[in-house]
């Protein structure tokens, strides 16, 4: 017969929290997973609410877990683009999508190649800041994000540098202001990269 600590764990739901210090072995002991706390089939809880007695958190997929919340521990990102814009980057066999509004006008000075990539770069942004509006922890993590970004041809120019990421629009109006020119250089582009990186490097 199964004990009554066993029984109790049999009605709880199986999912584990994904944090990798659950799957890794500290000093050669096993390590401690951590499960849901709730029945199984139990109704989906609510990512902004409170966890039960303040203990743990809710996942986005809404589950409760005891252990740490794994998004207080994501730190903060330095994003750093490097982008071509020579001459190439005016064919327009690649398009900008322009999903949303803030973007359609791409369409009007940089249908081609290069405002595809602007594109690409504003959505990234959006999709950064949205990511772990889940939490309020996670909110404000995203929040601390930086972005830098790199356009070379024959030379580099930087657009913006330790930039935060709260005014997509501000970010993307200064990327419109650059259109293709001349030749390649990649190592100007990865040359000024690391100029950014070291600048502003957080050894916290």
């Amino acid at each position: 017969p199964y004990s009554k600590e066993d029984r109790e764990n049999f009605k709880k739901c199986d999912h584990e929290c994904i944090d990798e210090k659950h799957e890794k072995s500290i000093d050669g002991k096993d390590p401690i997973r951590s499960f849901c706390t709730q029945e199984l089939f139990h109704p989906r809880l609510s990512p902004t609410s409170n966890p039960p007695e303040n203990i743990g958190y809710i996942s986005i997929d809404g589950h409760h877990f005891s252990c740490e919340n794994p998004t207080i521990n994501v730190g903060d990102f330095h994003i750093v683009f490097v982008v071509d814009r020579s001459s190439s980057m005016g064919s327009n066999d690649c398009r900008p999508f322009c999903s949303k509004s803030q973007t359609s006008h791409l369409k009007l000075s940089h249908n081609n190649r290069l405002g595809a990539v602007y594109d690409a770069i504003y959505t990234f942004i959006e999709t950064r800041k949205n990511s772990r509006k889940a939490t309020r922890v996670g909110l404000s993590a995203v929040d601390r994000d930086i972005a830098s970004l790199i356009l070379f041809a024959r030379k580099a120019t930087i657009v913006f540098e330790n930039s935060g990421l709260s005014d997509t629009d501000e970010l993307l109006n200064k990327m419109m202001k650059f259109t293709v020119t001349g030749g390649t250089s990649y190592c100007k582009g990865i040359q000024k990269a690391a100029e950014i990186i070291e600048k502003y490097y957080d050894q916290k």
